[in-house]
């Protein structure tokens, strides 16, 4: 710490030590304490360390030594840490110096107050709540019904030593346990002890930085054999730190009481004397657990007191990979927004769907009674003659019966007559009312030969009413096709009006259409209307199927646009040209069912 660029007043400090620096504990200490000192005090500050059992000429009292040894070195201040060590410091200091300053560290406020007779002193008090730590490794293992206490070989002061064993002995009565003293049995004689414990017992622990049990083996070695020895948790105080094997230590972090006396140094040197500064309690001792033992004890750290140091807990999976586990849930919840988002969309597409769908066949619906409006005076006809028919031949019968003439065999062929006739206008009303009735939306595997054919007869009164010819060129053995016969027919019937309607200036010889269907390979059937009007407009096939588009006076523009609809929604495709040697050809595709060959 003794720097030569530093400039000013160099202060010398006599450093009373209870064990060599080469020690955790007191290395923990002397390094918090220079450490602190640079920082509370800017000014050069030289350390002289002084054991408490120096080797000295036989014969010569520690005093006169030491009084030798300083007489021509200025002290500035004495530091005496717990232990003989104190009591030293504040008896020599008079020796050194009449008043020289002293600081004392590590003792409790009791023994504190012992020295409050001596002047210009000050110190760091740290007390070791006994009762404290046995109540919270009692609420820690409710389970232990039996107390056991040791301090190894440690010669411990009749202070300490009445201390602990008392405050041990009087706790395990008040909580109803059984108490047991293992203090100063030899290392293998106590380890067999600690194998033959009873059921449910706690192992007190108590240990110093002075020394320990009487083995060779280092200390974490000493506590890894007696932890696996006792048959129950065990507990550690006034270790200077946490070691492992201890379900629980109450220990002294060095290193932080260090800091403090430097601390109450600094201010003596500040003030000019150490009556003037009071003394502190520290905040060195510590509660600290060690998971593992927890673990194994089945110990719910959830007892553990408020504050206490937990310590060698193994890292959960978030705790051990949070930025994975952060990149993960943030993976899984855009994942999940997305994967709701598609569902919510799909049930919208799917609410738009079925409104498209209803649309489609109302408007389809719509279309059909326009037809059959435009048909209904040659459907009317054509109902008409079959019901004439059915009344001149009942007539015909009834006067043969009125006469007394005719035979079995006359009447037989009246009846088939009116049957026959009966059977036809049955098949005219059929094809109306499935024409007007609102259709259902699920598709069938249909023969489009046969559609094909009922769409000829629902028209062929309103084909000979024009003066039109429908000529068929089906091919044959088609396969067949999976779709809303109504809704196909519908389309052949508006595509058959619409040629027709196109023909009225035509000749009379020249009214045909010619309806064509043939299969394109096994995956299509393609049915085309040819008329022989005067063909599209030039910019007619690229408007025909949008919507309002039409060639005709009172013509709304909807219906190609329908029928496009509904070929397109048998996954279809429709479309129109004008034909070599004059008028237009309406063409359809529509997907054929799979053959499943045997």
């Amino acid at each position: 710490m003794v720097s030569s660029a530093l400039a000013g007043e160099v202060k010398t400090i006599l450093f009373f030590q209870q064990a060599s620096p080469e020690r955790t504990a007191m290395a923990a200490f002397l390094n918090g304490f220079r450490d602190e000192m640079a920082k509370q005090w800017p000014e050069p500050v030289v350390l002289r360390m002084e054991d408490i059992a120096p080797e000295f000429p036989a014969g010569v009292k520690f005093e006169e030594w030491l009084e030798q040894k300083y007489r021509n070195v200025q002290i500035d201040l004495v530091a005496a840490v717990e232990g003989p060590g104190t009591m030293l410091g504040v008896r020599s200091r008079d020796r050194l110096r009449p008043g020289l300053p002293v600081v004392v560290s590590g003792i409790g406020a009791e023994r504190y107050r012992e020295f409050a007779g001596h002047a210009n002193l000050t110190g760091v008090t740290i007390d070791q709540d006994v009762r404290g730590m046995l109540a919270a490794a009692r609420r820690l293992y409710p389970e232990g019904r039996h107390l056991c206490f040791f301090s190894g070989s440690v010669k411990l002061t009749p202070e300490a030593r009445d201390l602990w064993q008392k405050e041990a002995e009087v706790f395990a009565a008040a909580e109803g346990m059984s108490y047991g003293d293992l203090t100063g049995l030899p290392y293998e004689s106590l380890l067999e002890r600690l194998r033959a414990l009873p059921p449910h017992s706690m192992v007190l622990r108590r240990n110093t930085i002075a020394g320990g049990l009487a083995s060779p083996a280092p200390l974490a070695e000493v506590m890894s054999q007696l932890s696996a020895a006792a048959n129950g948790p065990l507990f550690t105080v006034a270790d200077a730190c946490v070691v492992d094997g201890s379900a629980g230590t109450g220990w002294v972090d060095y290193e932080r009481l260090g800091m403090e006396m430097a601390a109450q140094a600094a201010a003596v040197f500040k003030a000019g004397n150490a009556a003037s500064v009071p003394a502190v309690k520290s905040a060195a001792f510590t509660l600290s657990y060690d998971w593992r033992q927890l673990q194994r004890w089945g110990l719910d750290e959830k007892r553990l007191p408020p504050g206490s140091d937990l310590r060698y807990r193994l890292p959960g999976l978030w705790e051990e990979h949070r930025k994975t586990m952060i990149g993960i849930t943030a993976a899984l919840a855009v994942q999940t927004g997305l994967i709701v988002a598609l569902l919510l969309q799909r049930r919208w597409r799917k609410r738009a769907e079925t409104a498209l769908q209803q649309q489609r066949e109302q408007l389809s619906h719509t279309l059909r009674l326009a037809t059959m409006s435009q048909m209904a005076s040659s459907l009317a006809h054509e109902l008409n003659q079959p019901l004439t028919a059915i009344v001149n031949n009942a007539g015909t019968a009834r006067r043969m019966i009125a006469r007394g003439s005719g035979d079995t065999a006359q009447f037989g062929e009246i009846l088939q007559d009116i049957t026959d006739d009966g059977h036809r206008a049955g098949e005219v009303i059929r094809g109306i009312r499935s024409m007007v009735r609102p259709g259902e939306s699920s598709l069938q595997s249909v023969s489009l030969a046969g559609l094909i054919a009922g769409a000829r007869r629902m028209v062929e009164a309103e084909a000979r009413v024009r003066g039109c010819t429908i000529i068929g060129e089906i091919a044959p053995d088609l396969p067949p096709v999976a779709v809303n016969a109504v809704q196909i027919q519908q389309v052949l019937l508006n595509l058959l009006m619409n040629a027709f309607e196109a023909m009225e200036s035509t000749g009379a010889a020249t009214r045909r259409v010619v309806i064509r269907a043939e299969a394109e390979g096994a995956a299509a059937i393609c049915v085309s209307l040819r008329d022989f009007g005067p063909g599209l407009p030039p910019d007619g096939p690229e408007k025909l199927f949008g919507p309002y588009f039409t060639t005709k006076p009172n013509g709304m523009g909807m219906g190609l646009v329908i029928v496009r609809n509904i070929i397109e929604a048998h996954g279809g495709s429709i479309g129109a040209a004008n034909a070599d040697g004059g008028g237009a050809r309406f063409y359809f595709r529509l997907p054929a069912v799979k053959q499943v060959s045997a």
